[in-house]
């Protein structure tokens, strides 16, 4: 919702599917396609780096009239078994699609491209965290900031995590934005901070918050767990 109001389009981008030109579209049951030879790299046009880190570059390009963007793999020891690997990868990725996750377009082998490539939609707005945040970051749970990495437990901490994520999407807000990053880590390490859950919340919301955010880190539920309750809330 927020990010169609600040301009992003959420039409799915229409290109001619010569992705799959000269193959068969029925799936086998390990559900890849037969023959898949990608999209010609000359196809592709780079106009912008906008990441670079250890496992690649990120550009903004265009193809067939759209703008994409361009995951430049880097792997090191490019072998025969790889690419045969990376063949057989990418069109699961291809064909996975729902609504709330950024599809795969295609992808590229190498050689001809420089790197394996994967292509994908150009969000301007960028991720659900950009959206939400604009630049600022997250509380970090309470474990997080008391225990060494080690000790810490991550999927509890994971499911701080994921209760702060919905705290956002339903307030819209960014969690303690009056504080600075230091104040923040202070005060929920130390004197217990956490987000008031505003009125007009639904219940069922603010219960499944409370227990994703419970003070004792080995009560709070699985991912698992908290599915079949989320999948309750959507039938609602």
């Amino acid at each position: 919702e927020r990010a169609e109001k600040l301009g992003q389009s959420l039409t799915k981008i229409p290109y001619k599917d010569t992705f799959w030109k000269g193959t068969t579209r029925t799936r086998p049951r390990n559900g890849t396609l037969n023959k898949l030879a990608g999209i010609d790299f000359k196809q592709l046009s780079l106009s912008q780096k906008l990441n670079e880190n250890q496992s690649g570059e990120l550009w903004k390009g265009r193809w067939q009239g759209n703008d994409i963007v361009i995951k430049m793999l880097k792997i090191r020891d490019w072998t025969t078994r790889k690419s045969r690997d990376f063949n057989e990868e990418y069109p699961k990725l291809r064909i996975f699609s729902h609504p709330n996750v950024l599809p795969v377009l295609g992808a590229c082998q190498a050689p001809p491209a420089p790197h394996p490539i994967i292509i994908s939609h150009w969000m301007p707005y960028g991720s659900l965290y950009n959206v939400l945040h604009e630049g600022t970051s997250d509380p970090f749970p309470p474990p997080a900031l008391q225990k060494k990495p080690e000790e810490i437990n991550r999927r509890s901490a994971d499911m701080w995590s994921f209760a702060v994520l919905l705290w956002e999407l339903v307030t819209r807000e960014v969690p303690f934005a009056d504080l600075s990053n230091m104040e923040i880590g202070m005060k929920v390490a130390l004197e217990g901070l956490r987000p008031t859950i505003p009125p007009g919340i639904s219940p069922h919301i603010c219960k499944l918050m409370k227990i994703c955010m419970n003070e004792d880190p080995a009560k709070r539920p699985k991912f698992d767990m908290i599915v079949p309750i989320l999948e309750k809330m959507q039938d609602k």
